[in-house]
């Protein structure tokens, strides 16, 4: 065998030799020669090892260019043609971590691709469909900078984990409050967000396009959150399931809400946004001291197709803009935030309208948001209803007395009635309304 390659070998190599010879008396160009002297020895070894080895050879250790190589892993197989054996390697791939911009662009892009291929019945337009969650995790985007209340932090669907103080937050990273929850987030690009209890985001994109120039766009899928923008050319967004709220160096709320209608409000403090709907087609500028908002009205499916129904919902329609008034403005404002530098808190203590505090004890009257009895976020109230005229106690004892639990939350309102059992009627105070720290 080894003779007949060697034979082989020779015979090849002279048949090179006479081809390079040839090409270079019958060209004065080095780059033909080159060309030619290339192909004379791939047509001389490559027959040769072929018919000595068969198709033997082992695929490129290599990843996609959106992962990264985590280990190698070796493995014997047939070669494709004879009995005999390879041994080669094969990279195991992970995706990067961050990950690339454009690899998520990419990965968006062919899931939605994926959904095209759905039949017809299930297409909706998008302002129908719910709003997808990518199962992928980006750069840095920001940091919690307070909390306070039980919160949520997940990517994807995947699993939540508590927000802590500090905690570094991510593109395409998912936070839910509940009741009595708040977190604030600040981002790399100077903008900061408040996120108010019961309600949803996502941190869709953050990227820094050019020197210095943000562009950022947050998911609301319930709730309310508070928004103060950097200045600048940098692109900051707030996106519902029917409308789209941005503007640069502004200070301004959004509340999402659900039910017979889709609401979403807009709450200017400082600067103007612009309020559109999803398609574009209907826009405002809400500017300082202003309020607007969109409103989709839900008809009952069995007056129109679902198809009607999905064009005329995306529609929607822009309710006047409006002054708010000062009394309106002021409850915004003590809404705020813990400024940078100051004291953080650990999960769980109570805070104020005006940001996040260390102490259960009442707040001062400036940081009062519910009213009627004045209190501030996250106290309660105890009311006796039904009292006997002239008791000093909650008689709690009579059919018609009541002791009435209430909280102040977020958006300044009296919620969260709870009717106390007979025994705990002691908790109020006869005709008088009490408040102090809430008992659960």
């Amino acid at each position: 065998m080894f003779e007949n390659f060697h034979h082989s070998l020779n015979f090849s190599m002279k048949n090179a030799v006479k081809r390079i010879a040839m090409a270079r008396f019958t060209t004065r160009k080095g780059l033909v020669f080159k060309t030619l002297m290339g192909v004379a020895f791939s047509g001389m070894l490559w027959p040769v090892f072929a018919s000595a080895q068969g198709e033997c050879l082992c695929p490129p250790v290599e990843c996609d260019p959106c992962e990264q190589q985590e280990s190698v892993q070796f493995y014997t197989q047939k070669c494709e043609q004879g009995e005999q054996l390879k041994s080669c390697a094969k990279a195991k791939c992970v995706p990067k971590k961050p990950l690339p911009m454009h690899c998520r662009v990419a990965a968006s892009s062919k899931k939605q691709e994926s959904k095209k291929s759905t039949k017809s019945s299930d297409r909706m337009p998008a302002s129908l469909k719910k709003l997808e969650h990518l199962p992928l995790q980006g750069d840095i985007a920001g940091t919690v900078t307070a909390v306070s209340g039980q919160s949520w932090v997940s990517v994807g669907e995947g699993k939540k984990s508590s927000v802590q103080l500090n905690m570094p937050i991510h593109t395409l990273d998912q936070i839910e409050t509940e009741i009595g929850g708040q977190v604030q987030v600040d981002f790399n690009d100077g903008s900061r967000i408040l996120i108010f209890e019961n309600s949803v985001i996502r941190l869709s994109i953050v990227e820094k396009q050019k020197s210095n120039i943000w562009n950022q766009l947050l998911d609301l899928f319930q709730g309310k959150v508070r928004n103060q923008t950097a200045d600048g050319q940098n692109k900051f967004q707030v996106r519902t399931k029917h409308a789209v709220v941005g503007g640069a160096g502004a200070d301004f709320f959004v509340n999402h809400t659900e039910g017979d209608r889709a609401v979403t409000k807009v709450q200017t403090l400082k600067g103007q946004v612009e309020l559109s709907s999803r398609d574009g087609e209907q826009k405002i500028e809400v500017k300082n001291g202003e309020s607007s908002s969109f409103v989709v009205t839900k008809s009952p499916a069995s007056v129109f197709t679902e198809d009607e129904l999905s064009e005329f919902v995306a529609q929607g329609y822009m309710t006047p803009i409006y002054k708010m008034k000062a009394k309106e403005l002021d409850q915004l404002k003590k809404q705020g935030f813990v400024d940078s530098g100051s004291a953080r808190l650990e999960r769980g203590l109570a805070s104020t309208s005006a940001g996040f505090k260390k102490t259960k004890s009442p707040a001062a009257p400036e940081n009062f948001i519910c009213s009627q009895p004045t209190a501030s976020f996250n106290q309660c109230s105890w009311e006796c209803v039904g009292n006997p005229k002239g008791s000093k106690a909650c008689r709690g004892e009579l059919p018609q007395v009541r002791c009435v639990r209430r909280r102040c939350n977020a958006n300044g309102m009296w919620a969260d009635e709870i009717p106390l059992p007979a025994i705990q009627a002691d908790k109020c105070i006869g005709n008088k309304v009490k408040v102090d720290t809430c008992d659960y």
